[in-house]
């Protein structure tokens, strides 16, 4: 019964800021999808409960609310692929059609972004003027797996029409947040000086997972699970944790090689090989269905987007750390703390590298990708599931483990600083859930024009 209170309480300070205190003021706001991702995710979602299928072009079109209830009505692009029935031959939507702005006309609800006034036109792009819709299926670009897990939760909601179902979406992917954050802090509950449920709430915002698990991205989902996983593999959980990593599989196939490195650090930490191979039962489940729906749907064997090499790697990495749109030390200077808190702590326990083994590797690959900023999103989306299991050296954390009060202040400083940063971007995202999408950080916002609490 203790531990149910401490997640409502951890839960309700997660949620309410969110739904309650929009624009540095009180004010309620369901949260909805607005751009990039997120409204086609919804397409995807709409399609699986409505149609039983994978075919969304109908569903773009659809009257419903399909896109979301903030963009209802509005024409947006498609993120999807034409797959001939036939041939299989592949087309991405945007090689086929154009969208051309209706600059005389704007939207009819208010309070929408200013390049969401603008009505726009799909049309035949002059190349493939003789190009026949009803030979092809349009299916999804993005990975299925998110709004499959979403679907028999919201799979009475939306069958009703439910103008509320991105808040349910909202709160229930928050209300997994937040259970996965006590998990981790019951993880050592026998230690002593472990934070309470206030601190983990403070520590929990500053990190931009908090924003992704009240919008529509599979980046939210994925932190909890990421840091699930990282405790059931403290705790030797090798079934649930088998379970997790094939759920971050089935998400998006970019967490492959997290299951690789769970299993390398399993064998090499636990000595149990044989026990170990359990780790790999679920994550080959999920490889199996990835196979068998790209076959269904492609006639081949395709991830969402194909591998293409990037040609600057490094000017990559420079800004998935440190550029203003999209640096993980711009939106979350804290990190810096966080990866210095579990190299100090590894020498009781070096078990806690592993989440910042599972980060670098990460970033490794997201660098080498053309797609490596994860397109116009809050911050770095790509880096943004390894940061939750990061959290467990500051939750082990002690002073003694820092020897010296010169260190002591050293270490306080810049602890004060890049927590209040982090916090203050991840609250500005979470209680501006219209505009926070694309935004810089606040700090970067003092030397604009417009005062950032506006």
């Amino acid at each position: 019964m203790k531990k149910f209170r401490q997640f409502l309480l951890l839960f309700s300070l997660l949620a309410l800021p969110a739904f309650f205190f929009q624009g540095w003021k009180l004010h309620r706001e369901m949260p909805g999808a607005r751009s990039g991702d997120e409204p086609h995710y919804l397409v995807m979602l709409f399609s699986i409960i409505k149609d039983g299928d994978l075919i969304v072009g109908n569903n773009y079109d659809s009257p419903d609310l399909a896109r979301g209830a903030y963009l209802s009505g509005l024409t947006i692009d498609h993120h999807s692929y034409f797959v001939h029935r036939t041939t299989k031959e592949i087309i991405p939507w945007e090689k086929v059609y154009e969208m051309k702005a209706d600059s005389s006309s704007s939207a009819e609800k208010s309070g929408r972004a200013e390049s969401q006034n603008i009505r726009y036109q799909i049309s035949l792009r002059n190349d493939h003027k003789d190009f026949r819709p009803a030979d092809y299926d349009e299916t999804a670009l993005h990975p299925h797996g998110y709004p499959m897990l979403l679907a028999p939760f919201l799979y009475y909601f939306i069958k009703n029409d439910s103008p509320n179902f991105e808040s349910i979406i909202a709160l229930l992917q928050t209300a997994l947040y937040a259970f996965a954050l006590l998990r981790m802090l019951n993880m050592f509950q026998r230690k002593r000086g472990r934070p309470g449920i206030l601190t983990a709430a403070l520590m929990a915002m500053a990190l931009p997972c908090w924003y992704y698990n009240l919008s529509f991205y599979p980046e939210g989902p994925a932190s909890s699970l990421m840091i699930l996983a990282f405790v059931s593999f403290i705790r030797k959980e090798r079934r649930v944790l088998s379970l997790l990593l094939g759920l971050l599989l089935f998400i998006k196939e970019i967490y492959g090689p997290v299951c690789a490195l769970y299993f390398i650090a399993d064998v090499y930490f636990y000595r149990e090989w044989k026990k170990s191979l359990r780790l790999l039962v679920f994550p080959a489940l999920a490889f199996l269905f990835f196979l068998i729906k790209s076959w269904m749907l492609f006639g081949q064997i395709r991830t969402y987007i194909p591998f293409e090499i990037n040609p600057d790697p490094i000017g990559a990495w420079k800004a998935l750390w440190i550029s203003a749109d999209s640096g993980m030390l711009s939106y979350t200077p804290a990190l810096i703390l966080m990866l210095a808190a579990c190299l100090i702590y590894q020498r009781s326990d070096r078990r806690v590298l592993l989440p910042a083994i599972l980060l670098l590797a990460h970033l490794l690959i997201a660098v080498f990708h053309t797609s490596w900023s994860g397109g116009p999103t809050y911050g770095a989306r790509p880096m943004v599931s390894n940061f939750g299991p990061l959290l467990v050296g500051y939750l082990l954390w002690k002073k003694s483990e820092l020897k010296g009060c010169i260190t002591r202040v050293f270490w306080a400083a810049p602890a004060l600083v890049f927590w209040s940063i982090s916090l203050l971007n991840g609250f500005y995202a979470a209680t501006h859930l219209k505009t926070a999408y694309f935004s810089r950080p606040v700090v970067d916002l003092f030397g604009t024009t417009e005062p950032f609490w506006k």
